[in-house]
């Protein structure tokens, strides 16, 4: 599957721009929302992810949470500050999506019915990043 993607479109933005449309959506085009749904899709068939865009989406948000939290903390976990040393912050938003992505397919079928989805990414990325 070819993505068409136009002339002049900033994909960082725009990822960005429907991240934030899970919280206010008049603040992201119809444009942008299928450019990003159209990459998780391809992302999807190639059973790199399994997750609905939603849950993706708000699981990768969180994990983004959690280790800017633990950058915040004076005391960083070795492989976030091994990361951010040799890779930057490029590093850190292609952590972000492996470790999103892993989450997403290791706990697939899990019922969060019980509470504990944002205890489990915080102790998952904690675990990810020793």
């Amino acid at each position: 599957m070819k993505l068409k993607i136009l002339e002049g479109m900033d994909l960082d933005h725009t990822y960005q721009a429907v991240m934030d449309a899970l919280y206010n959506s008049d603040n992201v085009s119809k444009q942008e929302v299928l450019l990003v749904s159209s990459i998780l899709n391809e992302l999807a068939q190639n059973k790199v992810l399994k997750a609905s865009f939603r849950e993706w989406a708000e699981t990768h948000h969180e994990i983004v949470c959690t280790i800017h939290a633990m950058i915040d903390n004076e005391t960083m976990p070795p492989r976030l500050e091994r990361i951010l040393g040799r890779e930057g912050f490029g590093g850190l938003y292609d952590l972000g999506i492996e470790l999103t992505n892993e989450f997403c397919n290791t706990y697939e079928n899990e019922d969060w019915g019980g509470g504990d989805w944002l205890d489990t990414i915080i102790y998952f990325t904690k675990l990810k990043l020793k």
